[in-house]
């Protein structure tokens, strides 16, 4: 497998703070061009889901820990997203739209939150020395 092929899409081995920096920046900067874009930018931000949970799950093993908390957030994010589409469609109920966009206010600041802390624990986390069980 081609190297960036398989460093985006294959969840096994490890990577080190400077390479998920240099990945999760090209990653946000992407995440920041797609919001701008309304149908195509939602399109590349979930398929870019993988490739974040892949480098995530790497880190995560650089820290001698599973990849499981990679994927909940993944997963965390994914339904977000998919409330957020279906607020979008309540939108031609007001009453309901309200209501239905407050909880919705407060869910992504409770997950966005948690994802920032989390990347900011994956950037700064030590890795583990030498071979571990992850490679």
């Amino acid at each position: 497998m081609a190297p960036i092929i398989d460093h985006l899409f294959n969840p096994a081995g490890r990577i080190g703070r400077k390479t998920f920096i240099v990945s999760a920046a090209g990653f946000l900067l992407l995440g920041v061009v797609c919001a701008v874009v309304p149908v195509a930018g939602q399109i590349v931000s979930l398929a870019m889901l993988w490739p974040w949970t892949v480098i995530a799950i790497k880190r995560l093993h650089d820290m001698n820990r599973s990849g499981t908390l990679a994927i909940v957030m993944a997963v965390a994010s994914a339904c977000l997203g998919a409330a957020g589409s279906l607020v979008a469609v309540l939108a031609l109920n007001p009453a309901l739209f309200l209501a239905v966009a407050s909880v919705m206010a407060i869910a992504g600041l409770v997950v966005g939150f948690a994802a920032l802390a989390f990347i900011i624990w994956l950037a700064i986390g030590v890795g583990s020395q030498g071979s571990n069980r992850f490679g």
